[in-house]
């Protein structure tokens, strides 16, 4: 049975000794602080403690291959990207998942961020995808954003994955999700890097709709001519509205979830330390994300009909602010 140890890191006033899981033949190995609790009640048996101190990323990151869906979470220094603390949320996929897309969530590490953790765990279960929850706790929204994305982007390069998925914990799925994203896929142009399913001006995000009609292409505010694919799954040309910050180019987000291939990472994770160097000051994701799409128009393309994923506040009842 593969070794499927999910990984859940959250900032908390541990030292610098981690929590992490490695892999020896087809076997587990958990090795964490002394006194650390690692997991939810009944999530992990009791196992002795080791006196290992530290465990480098590589080996943390053996534990997150193998066949398995559900959810991993992370929590982590994002200074120096240290796994602190995991948790186990996965189960061995079916045969039918064989090769799950792997998808890293940022997520807030306070109380609304376990209750979407509780959401999430069945959501990426019900859709066969590879979710890995990364948390991280100081700093500003934006750059605890921020930070959780260019941990992604840190485990991703180690994986064998030509292409992965980033978003964010607040994210809800198209029904049959891996066959849509598969269709949208097929109209993309030959050579596309980056690929955003959801962002929030082009479903009208603050419009809260019942879950079935969510996904419709719904802009909020008039849009400037933009070309689409041929089957209207794609825009080709990066749309921009008419008012406002949109008039520069929609913004990625919110949610900010798109696939990104790997050679797309490194442009990624150049522009992600650059606006992490600007502090308290570092601009939201899906800005950055934006001017991006716009500098490489021939490789950053935007989901048009259907939106392929919404926030959980589009959608009529969820909690709000959970």
């Amino acid at each position: 049975m593969p070794c499927h140890l999910s990984l859940f890191l959250r900032l908390t006033a541990v030292s610098a000794a981690t929590a992490a899981a490695a892999m020896t033949g087809d076997s587990c190995l958990l090795a964490k602080p002394r006194g650390i609790s690692l997991a939810a009640p009944g999530q992990f048996k009791e196992r002795p403690d080791l006196a290992k101190t530290s465990v480098s990323l590589i080996e943390t990151l053996r534990s997150v291959r193998g066949n398995w869906t559900g959810l991993m979470d992370f929590r982590f220094d994002p200074d120096t990207l240290e796994v602190l603390q995991t948790s186990d949320y996965g189960a061995a996929a079916s045969a039918s998942a064989s090769s799950p897309w792997t998808v890293y969530f940022s997520s807030s590490g306070n109380e609304v961020g376990e209750k979407r953790s509780e959401r999430l765990q069945e959501r990426c279960q019900k859709e066969g995808l590879k979710c890995i929850q990364l948390s991280a706790d100081n700093g500003s929204k934006n750059q605890a954003l921020a930070s959780e994305f260019l941990m992604g982007l840190s485990l991703s390069e180690k994986s064998d994955d030509d292409a992965a998925i980033f978003a964010e914990d607040d994210t809800i799925f198209i029904n049959n999700f891996g066959e849509e994203l598969r269709r949208s896929l097929e109209e993309l142009p030959e050579g596309w890097q980056v690929f955003w399913l959801c962002p929030g001006f082009l479903h009208s995000r603050k419009v809260v709709r019942p879950l079935g009609q969510a996904f419709q292409l719904l802009p909020q505010g008039d849009l400037s001519e933009a070309r689409k694919s041929q089957g209207g799954r794609v825009y080709l040309d990066w749309p921009m509205g008419t008012y406002g910050e949109a008039r520069k180019g929609v913004l990625a987000g919110s949610p900010a979830t798109g696939v990104i291939k790997k050679n797309a990472r490194p442009l990624f994770k150049k522009a992600i330390e650059e606006a992490l160097a600007k502090g308290e000051d570092t601009l939201p994701d899906d800005v950055f994300f934006r001017d991006l799409g716009m500098q490489h128009q021939s490789e950053h393309f935007v989901a048009a009909e259907p939106q392929l994923c919404i926030e959980e506040r589009s959608v009529e009842g969820f909690p709000k602010g959970a």
